[in-house]
């Protein structure tokens, strides 16, 4: 009696150990595809931000075939996904330029003098800037008009598709 109690001590211990549930147990899996004009979005930032305001955020960047999985903030490993709920999307892709007149001058096509007269004629200087490479409404959860659920199951799938 003694060993049949021992053992199921044992067994108990192991499906504790190994996270029978976990720091990360109430996360769900999340990923999905994100496609502009039909085409896969390389290296765009997904966030899901949780339309309650106890929920908490997740997020993720797609690959080269227009996937992403997200993991949370809070989540102790990575590709955890987010808890079941309600979530807002925004998606965004930028690309970050240097100046052109910059360039220019940094491929010695203009002087120094020159880029100082020109970076005067511009008002404060930046020496990079960013532009949007799908459009700036989907950048912001209020704006971009995606929504998604993540259901109380393994995996989630949550699609974008996204138009001019």
């Amino acid at each position: 009696m003694k060993k049949i109690v021992g053992f199921g001590f044992c067994v108990l211990l192991l499906v504790v150990m190994n996270g029978c549930g976990g720091p990360d147990a109430s996360f769900r899996r999340v990923s999905g595809i994100v496609t502009y004009d039909g085409v896969p979005v390389e290296g765009a930032f997904v966030a899901f931000i949780p339309q309650d305001s106890s929920g908490i955020a997740a997020q993720g960047t797609t690959d080269a075939s227009g996937k992403y999985t997200l993991t949370s903030a809070t989540a102790k490993r990575s590709d955890t996904g987010a808890k079941p709920g309600k979530y807002f999307v925004k998606i965004s892709k930028t690309e970050v330029a240097v100046d052109p007149d910059q360039a220019a001058f940094d491929r010695g096509e203009i002087s120094y003098d020159e880029l100082q007269v020109r970076k005067a004629s511009k008002g404060p200087y930046v020496g990079t800037f960013s532009r949007d490479l799908i459009p700036a409404r989907y950048a912001n959860h209020r704006t971009s008009g995606l929504e998604a659920t993540v259901e109380n199951k393994r995996d989630n799938e949550c699609d974008f598709t996204l138009e001019k």
